[in-house]
């Protein structure tokens, strides 16, 4: 009897767990068709996926799916009858343990409606800590053909960044990346002027994020160039306490705690 009650326990939890779902934000009802927040791009540093997620501990994160009535392809205006992701596999580039659900549940979002797309679970400690890029399939069906695309993708340009920390929270890639830029970051602690000095050799993208210890998202800044770089930011205004600051580029990534004094 007891063995019976417990493989009821766990078919119920994990009926619970995949029967998870989300709800569209409201605040995008009005956008353009697509996926959003839009990705980040040189135009748009604050968009993407503003929350970090933490190996061990339970993440989510919610897409919402904008689908209009009408679909322009290649000068062509078409009727739009549904979007829809794969149940299982449509979503590339997640940490091991980060799986998704929609809503609707079958993924299929009809025209002229607003759904959303949930990423949830926990990352587990297969993982590196360190910056993932997912990349979104969608097939898009029209009253003559069905168009496959990616977000980010044609369409909407950029990338999404789910920040991956450690089983700490704190440092994202402190444990897979070595500090091959000879970036140097001061005062540390800082109370008003904070520099950022690297030397980004032969790469010419960059990416940098400051966020507090709960992940709010509070300088993002993207730009091109190489060789030495140096950066100036002013926190006079930051209240005290404990930040995290990453920096990317096109080969290394680099992230530590920064300390804002009164």
């Amino acid at each position: 009897m007891k063995k019976l009650f417990t493989i009821a326990v766990i078919i119920l939890t994990t009926g619970m767990i995949s029967g998870q779902s989300c709800d569209p934000d409201t605040f995008y009802r009005d956008s353009t068709a697509g996926v959003y927040p839009r990705p980040i791009t040189e135009s748009n540093p604050d968009g993407g996926i503003d929350t970090f997620a933490c190996i061990d501990q339970a993440f989510e994160f919610v897409f919402t799916v904008i689908i209009p009535d009408t679909f322009s392809f290649n000068g062509l205006s078409l009727d739009l009858l549904s979007a829809n992701i794969a149940q299982t596999g449509a979503i590339a580039g997640l940490p091991e343990g980060i799986d998704y659900a929609c809503n609707p549940p079958d993924c299929v979002f009809p025209a002229d409606s607003i759904g959303c797309i949930i990423l949830q679970g926990i990352p587990t400690n297969n993982n590196l800590a360190g910056d993932y890029e997912p990349v979104i399939t969608m097939t898009i069906n029209t009253n003559i053909f069905p168009v496959t695309t990616t977000f980010p993708g044609m369409i909407f340009p950029g990338k999404y960044i789910l920040e991956l920390r450690d089983e700490s929270c704190l440092l994202s890639s402190q444990k897979n990346f070595n500090n091959d830029m000879g970036l140097t970051s001061y005062p540390n602690p800082v109370q008003s002027t904070w520099t950022l000095s690297f030397d980004s050799g032969t790469s010419n993208f960059h990416h940098l994020r400051l966020t507090d210890l709960s992940g709010k998202l509070l300088i993002s800044r993207e730009w091109s160039g190489n060789g030495h770089q140096e950066l100036n930011f002013d926190l006079s205004k930051f209240s005290s306490g404990t930040y995290i600051y990453s920096l990317v580029n096109e080969t290394s990534t680099f992230s530590g705690i920064l300390i804002k004094a009164e």
